[in-house]
């Protein structure tokens, strides 16, 4: 039978400056709290605060919370500033055990973002999810996490790369692209990159439901382009992932791609940069249209 362990991680106030004058309730300090839920057959933890530490760190960009317990799991999330989950990490020893189901993340993972308090540095937060051993594979063993969070933090005036690839040598030029773009009016902003050594074409995707491919053709030359389903040249595919199905449905798309600056970094390896908008139909719903509009993008290729 599993055991459900229970970790109440008592915060103190974290030694932090703030962005104006205004003092917090020192009983609102004594109040903070990290509870955190694993359910698991093989950790067995006390109601001790000794056990364990916690790092709350906002960016720009992202939320990050990092709960070690001594002698046990490491726990990692990232969140959008809106609440929306974009990771997750169980680690024993220093490895990545159990991570988020990596298609469309923020469904498999519940976040209520209650404050977020960037003048005092205050957040209230609680999350619901499962970590899987394989991040592909829904039916692989998994830990359910759950937390309970009333914690000061870190304010870091940056933005956080997340899009981590799975060969760290080439992180100097991976952590500079990107996709961005309003999907029907809504900003969107690509959190992940595919990445392989072939580099054949970009694949861009986020929190959401919402994937990219990206592919600038060797001979294209500065300019803009129309590109449909069928181009082979300067291109960009669209889908939208299927929670029933598990798979990414591809979109019929009509549109312009234009090529702004190529960048050269050696051999055959180039970064592309660009501009678009597009329309993309559901093929077998035609009122399912989406607008795709403002977008940018930088993408590495190897030809």
């Amino acid at each position: 039978m599993k055991k459900i362990c229970y970790l109440i991680l008592t915060l103190f106030s974290l030694s932090c400056s703030t962005d104006s004058n205004e003092s917090v309730n020192p009983e609102e300090i004594n109040s903070r709290y990290f509870k955190l839920i694993v359910d698991n057959d093989n950790i067995e933890l006390l109601n001790d605060s000794s056990l364990g530490n916690v790092d709350i760190r906002v960016t720009k960009n992202v939320i990050s919370i990092n709960a070690q317990v001594y002698f046990g799991p490491t726990l990692n999330l990232l969140f959008d500033k809106n609440g929306n989950f974009c990771k997750g990490e169980l680690l024993f020893g220093g490895f990545s055990n159990y991570k988020n189901y990596i298609n469309f993340p923020s469904n498999y993972f519940e976040c209520e973002l209650i404050k977020l308090d960037e003048v005092n540095k205050i957040i209230k937060i609680k999350f619901k999810g499962k970590l899987y051993a394989d991040g592909l594979n829904l039916n692989s063993y998994l830990r359910e996490i759950e937390g309970d969070v009333n914690s000061t933090f870190i304010y870091l005036d940056e933005e956080t790369p997340i899009n981590f690839d799975s060969y760290p040598y080439y992180d100097n030029i991976f952590k500079n692209r990107y996709c961005k773009a309003k999907i029907n009016n809504f900003d969107w902003n690509a959190f992940f990159i595919d990445s392989n050594l072939t580099y054949t074409e970009s694949n861009f995707t986020s929190y959401d439901e919402y994937k990219f491919i990206i592919n600038i053709a060797s001979n294209s030359e500065i300019g803009s382009q129309s590109f449909t389903n069928s181009s082979t040249g300067n291109y960009i595919k669209f889908y939208k992932f299927n929670p029933q199905t598990l798979v990414f449905d591809e979109y019929i798309v009509n549109g312009t791609i234009n090529c702004t600056y190529r960048e050269f970094h050696g051999a055959t390896y180039y970064s592309n940069f660009g501009t678009f908008s597009f329309t993309a139909t559901n093929p077998s719903n035609p009122s399912d249209m989406i607008n795709v509009t403002d977008g940018s993008f930088r993408n590495y290729q190897q030809y």
